[in-house]
């Protein structure tokens, strides 16, 4: 058995986490209990919700990317923009959205900000829905150590 719950005080917001498991030894039957306190982790993830609600709000297109630096995410703002479903980039280079001609581009992006680049930024040409150009500022940042240090 395992449950998560929340126990807070009239002070204090907590939550727990309950495993019990049956034993026996030489026909005595019992349980083992672990009792763990999953505050901070559920404090963190009450932040990490309200970040990602932010940015599904914002009109500006935002996206994520994996260490290997393909798309995981991104804003409803990103689809309305580029005119196709997130699942279809998912997986995909950022490289796929530059119009031919750009002198940087995402993969430089990415690598700067790999390097610890405080923001790294340039204009860039992309091919939106339509097929039509656009030109943007660009901003690529390593967040992945901010969150998951906190």
């Amino acid at each position: 058995f395992s449950h998560e719950y929340p126990c807070h005080s009239p002070l204090e917001r907590r939550w727990f986490h309950c495993m019990i498991a049956a034993v026996e030894d030489q026909g005595t039957r019992g349980a083992a209990v672990l009792h763990f306190d999953v505050t901070e982790q559920k404090l963190r993830e009450e932040r990490n919700s309200l970040r990602l609600a932010s940015l599904d709000a914002t009109p500006y297109p935002v996206f994520t990317t994996d260490a290997q630096g393909l798309i995981d995410w991104a804003n409803p703002a990103f689809e309305a923009l580029f005119g196709l479903a997130v699942a279809d980039y998912v997986g995909q280079h950022p490289a796929r959205l530059e119009s031919p001609g750009n002198v940087v581009g995402f993969a430089s992006l990415i690598q700067q900000a790999r390097q610890g680049a405080a923001l790294a930024q340039a204009e860039l040409r992309l091919v939106a829905a339509g097929g039509r150009t656009i030109t943007v500022i660009e901003t690529a940042k390593q967040i992945h150590s901010a969150f998951c240090g906190e």
